[in-house]
Protein backbone atom coordinates (compact mmCIF):
# COMPACT_ATOMS: atom_id res chain seq x y z
CA UNK A 1 0.00 0.00 0.00
CA UNK A 2 1.57 3.54 -1.04
CA UNK A 3 0.08 5.80 1.34
CA UNK A 4 -0.31 9.51 -0.37
CA UNK A 5 -1.20 11.62 2.69
CA UNK A 6 -1.72 11.04 6.09
CA UNK A 7 -3.23 13.44 9.12
CA UNK A 8 -2.97 12.59 13.48
CA UNK A 9 -6.39 11.86 14.24
CA UNK A 10 -8.16 11.48 17.38
CA UNK A 11 -10.78 9.64 17.68
CA UNK A 12 -13.41 10.15 20.92
CA UNK A 13 -14.69 6.44 21.34
CA UNK A 14 -11.34 5.18 20.01
CA UNK A 15 -8.19 7.15 21.63
CA UNK A 16 -5.20 6.71 20.01
CA UNK A 17 -3.35 4.32 21.82
CA UNK A 18 0.10 5.93 21.52
CA UNK A 19 0.63 9.54 22.76
CA UNK A 20 4.83 11.25 21.25
CA UNK A 21 6.06 13.81 23.83
CA UNK A 22 7.37 16.21 21.47
CA UNK A 23 7.53 19.22 24.51
CA UNK A 24 10.72 18.75 26.09
CA UNK A 25 12.41 15.30 25.89
CA UNK A 26 11.22 12.35 23.63
CA UNK A 27 8.87 10.21 25.46
CA UNK A 28 6.30 7.52 23.97
CA UNK A 29 3.56 6.07 25.97
CA UNK A 30 0.90 3.33 25.02
CA UNK A 31 -2.09 4.33 26.97
CA UNK A 32 -0.45 4.63 30.36
CA UNK A 33 2.66 1.85 29.64
CA UNK A 34 6.17 4.16 28.87
CA UNK A 35 7.17 2.54 25.97
CA UNK A 36 10.38 4.80 24.95
CA UNK A 37 12.56 3.39 22.68
CA UNK A 38 16.21 3.46 24.13
CA UNK A 39 17.80 4.31 20.35
CA UNK A 40 18.30 7.51 19.42
CA UNK A 41 17.60 6.75 15.63
CA UNK A 42 14.14 5.24 16.62
CA UNK A 43 13.12 8.43 18.48
CA UNK A 44 14.35 10.08 15.88
CA UNK A 45 12.61 8.49 13.01
CA UNK A 46 9.25 8.35 15.13
CA UNK A 47 9.62 12.34 15.86
CA UNK A 48 9.86 13.16 12.39
CA UNK A 49 7.20 10.63 11.07
CA UNK A 50 4.90 12.06 13.88
CA UNK A 51 5.95 15.80 12.63
CA UNK A 52 6.04 15.22 8.94
CA UNK A 53 2.17 15.01 8.30
CA UNK A 54 2.87 12.25 5.14
CA UNK A 55 4.65 9.23 4.73
CA UNK A 56 8.30 9.60 3.90
CA UNK A 57 10.03 7.73 1.33
CA UNK A 58 12.91 5.33 2.64
CA UNK A 59 15.74 7.10 0.53
CA UNK A 60 14.90 10.02 2.30
CA UNK A 61 14.24 8.80 6.21
CA UNK A 62 18.27 6.55 4.92
CA UNK A 63 19.76 9.62 4.27
CA UNK A 64 18.30 12.24 7.28
CA UNK A 65 19.32 9.15 9.74
CA UNK A 66 22.69 8.17 7.94
CA UNK A 67 23.75 11.06 5.82
CA UNK A 68 27.42 10.00 6.50
CA UNK A 69 26.94 6.49 5.05
CA UNK A 70 26.45 5.37 1.14
CA UNK A 71 22.94 4.31 -0.18
CA UNK A 72 23.07 0.85 0.39
CA UNK A 73 24.55 1.13 3.87
CA UNK A 74 22.23 3.69 4.62
CA UNK A 75 19.20 1.93 3.33
CA UNK A 76 20.20 -1.61 5.28
CA UNK A 77 20.51 0.53 8.39
CA UNK A 78 16.98 1.56 7.69
CA UNK A 79 15.68 -2.00 6.99
CA UNK A 80 17.62 -3.18 10.34
CA UNK A 81 15.31 -0.11 12.26
CA UNK A 82 11.98 -1.28 11.04
CA UNK A 83 12.56 -4.07 12.33
CA UNK A 84 13.57 -3.87 15.20
CA UNK A 85 10.87 -1.39 15.71
CA UNK A 86 7.91 -3.86 14.74
CA UNK A 87 9.12 -6.53 17.22
CA UNK A 88 8.51 -3.27 19.84
CA UNK A 89 5.30 -1.66 18.30
CA UNK A 90 3.69 -4.80 16.92
CA UNK A 91 1.27 -6.57 18.69
CA UNK A 92 -2.65 -5.64 18.49
CA UNK A 93 -1.81 -1.38 18.46
CA UNK A 94 1.18 -1.78 15.97
CA UNK A 95 2.57 2.11 15.38
CA UNK A 96 4.50 1.24 12.20
CA UNK A 97 3.04 0.40 8.38
CA UNK A 98 5.66 0.45 5.41
CA UNK A 99 5.69 -0.94 1.80
CA UNK A 100 9.22 -1.18 0.04
CA UNK A 101 9.00 2.84 -0.85
CA UNK A 102 7.85 4.82 1.97
CA UNK A 103 7.20 4.26 5.83
CA UNK A 104 4.66 5.98 7.81
CA UNK A 105 3.19 5.65 11.45
CA UNK A 106 -0.52 4.20 12.07
CA UNK A 107 -1.45 7.73 12.37
CA UNK A 108 -5.22 6.73 13.80
CA UNK A 109 -2.97 4.99 16.88
CA UNK A 110 -1.03 8.17 17.70
CA UNK A 111 -1.07 11.78 19.02
CA UNK A 112 1.08 14.46 19.69
CA UNK A 113 1.08 17.10 22.89
CA UNK A 114 1.52 19.11 20.11
CA UNK A 115 -1.94 18.35 18.50
CA UNK A 116 -3.38 17.48 21.74
CA UNK A 117 -2.76 21.46 22.63
CA UNK A 118 -4.25 22.51 18.92
CA UNK A 119 -7.38 20.71 19.85
CA UNK A 120 -7.50 22.17 23.02
CA UNK A 121 -7.09 25.47 22.21
CA UNK A 122 -9.45 25.43 19.01
CA UNK A 123 -12.06 24.02 21.69
CA UNK A 124 -11.17 27.03 24.37
CA UNK A 125 -10.35 24.10 26.77
CA UNK A 126 -7.44 25.84 28.40
CA UNK A 127 -7.29 23.27 31.55
CA UNK A 128 -6.69 20.58 28.82
CA UNK A 129 -4.06 22.83 26.93
CA UNK A 130 -2.48 23.68 30.30
CA UNK A 131 -1.78 19.84 31.25
CA UNK A 132 -0.85 19.03 27.67
CA UNK A 133 1.98 21.94 27.71
CA UNK A 134 3.35 20.71 31.06
CA UNK A 135 6.14 19.36 29.77
CA UNK A 136 7.29 22.64 27.89
CA UNK A 137 10.19 24.46 29.17
CA UNK A 138 10.72 25.91 25.70
CA UNK A 139 12.89 23.43 24.14
CA UNK A 140 10.88 20.85 21.40
CA UNK A 141 12.41 17.95 21.11
CA UNK A 142 15.31 18.38 23.62
CA UNK A 143 17.44 14.95 23.55
CA UNK A 144 17.57 14.72 20.01
CA UNK A 145 20.42 16.73 19.14
CA UNK A 146 23.37 14.80 17.43
CA UNK A 147 21.67 12.24 15.58
CA UNK A 148 23.15 12.50 12.33
CA UNK A 149 24.31 15.98 10.87
CA UNK A 150 21.28 15.87 8.19
CA UNK A 151 18.54 15.11 10.93
CA UNK A 152 20.10 17.66 12.85
CA UNK A 153 19.90 20.41 10.22
CA UNK A 154 16.07 19.34 9.77
CA UNK A 155 15.52 19.19 13.56
CA UNK A 156 16.87 22.92 14.12
CA UNK A 157 14.11 24.28 11.34
CA UNK A 158 11.69 21.75 12.80
CA UNK A 159 12.07 23.34 16.39
CA UNK A 160 12.28 27.38 15.19
CA UNK A 161 8.86 26.63 13.17
CA UNK A 162 6.85 24.89 15.70
CA UNK A 163 7.92 26.76 18.79
CA UNK A 164 7.23 29.80 16.56
CA UNK A 165 4.07 28.51 15.50
CA UNK A 166 2.68 27.25 19.10
CA UNK A 167 3.40 30.61 20.33
CA UNK A 168 2.00 32.63 17.91
CA UNK A 169 -1.56 30.08 18.32
CA UNK A 170 -1.21 30.61 22.09
CA UNK A 171 -1.00 33.82 22.30
CA UNK A 172 -3.99 34.44 19.44
CA UNK A 173 -5.80 32.18 22.10
CA UNK A 174 -5.25 33.84 24.95
CA UNK A 175 -5.52 37.53 23.83
CA UNK A 176 -9.22 36.71 22.99
CA UNK A 177 -9.69 34.63 26.24
CA UNK A 178 -8.54 37.40 28.25
CA UNK A 179 -11.67 39.47 27.29
CA UNK A 180 -13.95 37.39 29.12
CA UNK A 181 -12.08 35.33 31.33
CA UNK A 182 -9.30 35.06 33.36
CA UNK A 183 -9.51 30.86 34.88
CA UNK A 184 -6.31 29.84 36.60
CA UNK A 185 -5.32 27.48 33.90
CA UNK A 186 -5.04 31.03 31.91
CA UNK A 187 -2.85 32.76 33.74
CA UNK A 188 -0.71 29.22 34.25
CA UNK A 189 -0.60 29.35 30.38
CA UNK A 190 0.33 33.08 30.57
CA UNK A 191 2.99 32.40 33.44
CA UNK A 192 4.21 29.84 31.26
CA UNK A 193 4.77 31.71 27.95
CA UNK A 194 6.35 34.38 30.00
CA UNK A 195 9.11 31.82 31.19
CA UNK A 196 10.03 30.50 27.51
CA UNK A 197 9.90 34.25 25.61
CA UNK A 198 11.01 36.33 28.34
CA UNK A 199 11.58 39.30 26.14
CA UNK A 200 8.59 38.67 24.09
CA UNK A 201 6.61 42.20 24.74
CA UNK A 202 3.45 41.04 23.48
CA UNK A 203 3.39 38.21 25.87
CA UNK A 204 4.09 40.91 28.60
CA UNK A 205 1.28 42.82 27.98
CA UNK A 206 -0.86 39.79 28.10
CA UNK A 207 0.66 38.72 31.45
CA UNK A 208 -0.18 42.40 32.19
CA UNK A 209 -3.78 42.31 31.63
CA UNK A 210 -4.22 38.99 33.49
CA UNK A 211 -3.04 40.58 36.55
CA UNK A 212 -4.96 43.36 35.65
CA UNK A 213 -8.13 41.50 35.27
CA UNK A 214 -7.43 39.80 38.93
CA UNK A 215 -6.48 43.08 40.89
CA UNK A 216 -2.73 41.98 41.29
CA UNK A 217 -0.85 45.57 40.56
CA UNK A 218 2.18 44.38 42.61
CA UNK A 219 2.26 41.89 40.46
CA UNK A 220 1.95 44.62 37.35
CA UNK A 221 4.82 46.70 38.83
CA UNK A 222 6.94 43.57 39.40
CA UNK A 223 6.61 42.37 35.96
CA UNK A 224 6.92 46.21 34.01
CA UNK A 225 10.45 46.17 35.97
CA UNK A 226 12.13 43.04 36.08
CA UNK A 227 11.37 43.20 31.80
CA UNK A 228 12.29 46.45 31.20
CA UNK A 229 15.86 45.70 32.97
CA UNK A 230 16.22 42.27 31.11
CA UNK A 231 15.32 44.25 27.76
CA UNK A 232 17.66 47.21 28.17
CA UNK A 233 20.63 44.01 29.40
CA UNK A 234 20.35 42.00 26.72
CA UNK A 235 19.36 43.97 23.50
CA UNK A 236 20.14 47.65 24.77
CA UNK A 237 16.23 48.53 24.58
CA UNK A 238 13.40 50.30 26.06
CA UNK A 239 9.31 48.43 25.94
CA UNK A 240 7.71 50.06 23.15
CA UNK A 241 5.50 52.77 23.10
CA UNK A 242 2.19 50.42 22.90
CA UNK A 243 3.56 48.37 25.94
CA UNK A 244 4.90 51.69 28.07
CA UNK A 245 1.04 52.94 26.96
CA UNK A 246 -0.69 49.60 28.49
CA UNK A 247 1.04 49.78 31.84
CA UNK A 248 0.39 53.34 32.17
CA UNK A 249 -3.10 52.73 31.77
CA UNK A 250 -3.21 49.64 34.15
CA UNK A 251 -1.22 51.52 36.80
CA UNK A 252 -2.44 55.03 36.37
Amino acid sequence: MNIAAVRIVSNATAPAPYRRRCLGNFHLNHFSDDVTPQGRKARALISLLALTGESVRRERLAGLLWSERDDGQSRASLRTLLYDMRALFGGAAPLLESDRASVDLVRTRIVTDLALVDGSIAAANFEAAESALSGWSGTLFADLDSTDPAFDEWLAAERAFRHERLVSSLVRALDRALCTDVSPAIRAIITKLAQVEPLNEIVLRLTLRADHAVADVSAIHRRYTRFRALLRAELGAQPSPATQALYAALTG
